[in-house]
């Protein structure tokens, strides 16, 4: 865009058109030159649309391949692509895997499912911990589960049903809240 340099008073618009369905925009602007009759009209045309950041993948990703960091970056999709549940920030992308296959649109969470590290009737060891002590005993999951899901398991000794959290491929571990508790009302020794 050029303009003469004698022309230095304010834009002032003149014409504005926008449709909203379309989303195109047409306006045109004036300027008048400080001490000549002559003026300048501008016009630009366009569309506008709104956006919204989401996460899209930077390849496409197939059907249960695994997720790297690098593999999803933030960018700005139309808002036509918003979906409910879409993902902007994941925590540990690699803790997901594709249910589908992931092109360059927004990725929400219905398009990833977290990776179970732990089999339905798989073997499983059951740890609970409390300050000091470690207890382990072997245990099989009544169902599947990723990292950080709340899943029921067998204790293969006891036959009892114990809910525990997965800590990693195999692994889980039963609440110790009340431990806790109890060991931190405990009353320090003073004494002399």
């Amino acid at each position: 865009m050029q303009v003469e340099a004698a022309i230095t008073a304010e834009l002032r618009i003149v014409r504005l058109g926008y449709d909203p369905r379309s989303g195109r925009f047409d306006i045109c602007w004036s300027c008048q030159a400080a001490r000549s009759p002559a003026s300048c009209r501008l016009r630009f045309t366009g569309s506008i649309s709104e956006t919204f950041e989401a996460l899209v993948p930077t390849r496409a990703i197939a059907q249960g391949e695994v997720v790297r960091a690098s593999d999803l970056v933030p960018a700005r999709r139309p808002k036509s692509e918003a979906a409910p549940m879409s993902f902007t920030r994941p925590s540990r992308p690699s803790a997901w895997w594709p249910t589908r296959t992931a092109r360059r649109q927004a990725v929400r969470q219905s398009d990833f499912a977290k990776q179970e590290v732990v089999a339905r009737n798989g073997s499983v060891t059951i740890s609970y911990e409390v300050p000091g002590v470690t207890v382990s005993i072997r245990g099989q999951a009544l169902e599947p589960g990723a990292q950080g899901d709340l899943i029921n398991v067998l204790n293969v000794q006891s036959k009892k049903t114990l809910q525990a959290t997965v800590t990693g491929p195999g692994r889980v571990s039963v609440g110790n809240t009340l431990a806790s508790s109890r060991v931190a009302t405990l009353p320090s020794n003073n004494t002399r």
